[in-house]
């Protein structure tokens, strides 16, 4: 049988008191910050307090900024839709916050294995259409690499400026 350590066992039992589960406690987590707390006392708390608010920041900016590079991209296809008014568009954005709000609430109510198993099923999705047209564009692609400037179309032209709203 292995040796447990005296500092592992009191972090154990100090973990057991504040609330944490059988699993987590198996698995190692809420060790890690108990046995952090014991050895350096309070100025790893702050350390740790200070790591959670920076943690809960960069969650929420990360939040906002996919929503409006969702926002942007409808705003980019829409526009390009023959008869596109900005009610339709702003009627989209609205139906864009709701959906984004609502999976945001299933994210964070679902278990983290299956958010977890989402988000990679959703990345290699995501790769896939990429990968399509790396295939299918690789000679404009070297042709750019070359220093060809006139390579693939240029769609400057049939390209709205943007709206002065934005």
């Amino acid at each position: 049988m292995a040796h447990i350590s005296p500092s592992f066992r009191r972090a154990y039992r100090t973990a057991k008191r504040q609330g944490f589960g059988r699993e987590a406690l198996r698995s190692g987590q809420g060790l890690g910050p108990v046995s952090v707390w014991r050895a350096l006392g309070w100025p790893a708390k702050a350390v740790l307090g200070a790591s959670a608010v920076a943690l809960i920041l960069f969650v929420f900016t990360t939040l906002l900024t996919w929503s409006y590079y969702g926002e942007r991209a409808i705003t980019f296809i829409y526009d390009r839709v023959p008869g596109s008014t900005r009610r339709g568009e702003k009627l989209l954005h609205i139906v864009w916050r709701v959906v984004w709000c609502l999976v945001i609430y299933l994210g964070a109510t679902l278990p983290s294995q299956l958010v977890w198993r989402f988000g990679d099923i959703s990345n290699a999705a995501m790769a896939l259409p990429n990968l399509l047209a790396l295939a299918l564009l690789s000679g404009v692609v070297f042709a750019l690499a070359r220093g060809d400037r006139t390579a693939g179309p240029d769609h400057r032209a049939a390209t709205p400026e943007e709206p002065e709203e934005y």
